[in-house]
């Protein structure tokens, strides 16, 4: 009887390990393997083994502040310029923006993924990990008048003026705001090109 249950037990045991000589990992998409955290004869049950990332479709991520995240959106074209290679400035578009927070050292910031265009064949086999810096473009404007921020007055219902120099004298005109940043303001209405406007804050005599 016990040699009859060992002898089983041998059987069953020789499938398994038949089986285990043929098993085949599939992967869910083509790419390259990074890395491998398992050996032969370890035992696993859910963690991962090994790394594939598909590097035909080069991706950076970026780390926005917070406050920033209401101008970027999906579709976003940006500028990246790599450490190693900062010679070059390489065109990308945003494809993602993760909609949690993470923690970066001692502040919160939001993940976006920027998917690089074509590269150059000299950069096929860019090495990964690299850091960049990126600009990411939130609006453009073409054959724009452009203010300094700084020439701005903002009124009580939101609208804004600037002061017109005409002669010795200062002209307040409404004028209708684009695209602006932290320093330079586009006005769409109110402002030809090559008026001068007045800049920084003003003290008007009272009389």
């Amino acid at each position: 009887m016990a040699e009859a249950q060992l002898a089983k037990a041998e059987a069953k045991l020789a499938a398994v390990q038949g089986g285990q000589s043929v098993l085949d990992l599939i992967a869910p998409m083509d790419g390259t393997v990074l890395s491998i955290s398992a050996d032969i004869g370890d035992r696993i049950s859910n963690e991962t083994i090994l790394t594939l990332a598909d590097l035909s479709q080069p991706m950076v991520e970026v780390y926005l502040d917070e406050i920033d995240l209401s101008y970027v959106q999906v579709g976003n074209r940006a500028e990246i310029t790599f450490d190693a290679i900062p010679e070059l400035t390489l065109q990308g578009q945003v494809v993602e923006i993760d909609p949690s927070l993470i923690s970066v050292g001692n502040s919160q910031a939001v993940l976006a993924l920027v998917l690089l265009d074509a590269l150059p064949n000299k950069l096929i086999n860019l090495p990964l990990g690299l850091n960049a810096a990126i600009d990411i473009i939130a609006g453009e404007a073409v054959n724009a008048v452009l203010v300094t921020v700084d020439a701005l007055h903002k009124n009580a219902d939101g609208s804004y003026i600037v002061y017109v120099i005409e002669g010795e004298a200062l002209e307040p005109r409404p004028v209708q705001v684009g695209l602006m940043d932290a320093t330079t303001a586009e006005i769409v209405a109110g402002l030809q090109a090559g008026e001068q406007v007045a800049i920084g804050n003003l003290n008007f005599d009272q009389e």
